[in-house]
């Protein structure tokens, strides 16, 4: 308790904040300023706080109701459709994860291959009697560039 001379204190406006308050001197006026404050005793709503007339009801809305039946529709579609996309999404991301080491061995295996190939090449222009080999097997199809074809003079 504060020492002193305490005062009670009424709101000034119905918002009831704490910086606009005015000392209560006698009971008559806290009377008045109680029931004129709170008309609606019964609902417990004040004035201030009592509803208004919207343009958006839930009743209006309702009434149209062919309308709310194809937002209903249209939402089901839209959520059942998400589920199955997303049902598909984990089920790819869940078979690209169990394909993807083979998929880097087979790129190992290629690059293992084409090195092999290039060696191959290479040992072929030093030894050429391994020519008909990479012939029988497509993998060189000349073993020296033609030469070139003398052109005829004309006069």
């Amino acid at each position: 308790m504060v020492p002193g001379n305490t005062c009670v204190t009424l709101p000034i406006s119905s918002i009831g904040s704490s910086f606009a308050t005015r000392p209560i001197s006698d009971e008559k006026r806290i009377r008045r300023q109680l029931l004129t404050a709170r008309p609606n005793l019964g609902t417990g709503k004040t004035n201030w706080t009592s509803r208004g007339r919207s343009r958006y009801s839930s009743r209006a809305m309702m009434k149209n109701e062919s309308f709310a039946a194809f937002l209903v529709g249209t939402f089901s579609v839209c959520a059942f459709a998400g589920l199955v996309l997303s049902a598909n999404y984990f089920f790819s991301t869940r078979t690209l994860r169990r394909l993807q080491p083979q998929a880097i061995a087979c790129q190992a295996r290629l690059n293992i291959a084409q090195a092999l190939l290039n060696d191959t090449l290479e040992y072929s222009k030093r030894n050429p009697a391994i020519d008909p080999l990479l012939r029988s097997l497509n993998l060189k199809t000349n073993s020296a560039p033609a030469p070139a074809a003398p052109k005829p003079v004309t006069k």
